[in-house]
């Protein structure tokens, strides 16, 4: 699944432009490769499932 806030458009290259609440509701593993303000950390952090697993390259999430 793939979220792009910033493109209006559906698809990316071919693939559904999911919004990000849906995806932290469906993935086992999140991705944050780039550093967004749109992509709220404490909305992150409230929604993920329990042992999600959470790649946060830029530390958005300002965890530890």
């Amino acid at each position: 699944l793939l979220s792009e806030p910033n493109i209006k458009n559906d698809k990316i290259l071919g693939y559904k432009n999911f919004k990000y609440q849906l995806i932290l509701k469906k993935a086992d593993i999140l991705i944050i490769a780039i550093n967004h303000k749109k992509f709220s950390p404490k909305i992150i952090l409230n929604t993920s499932k329990k042992n999600q697993i959470i790649v946060d390259i830029w530390n958005h999430l300002k965890k530890k």
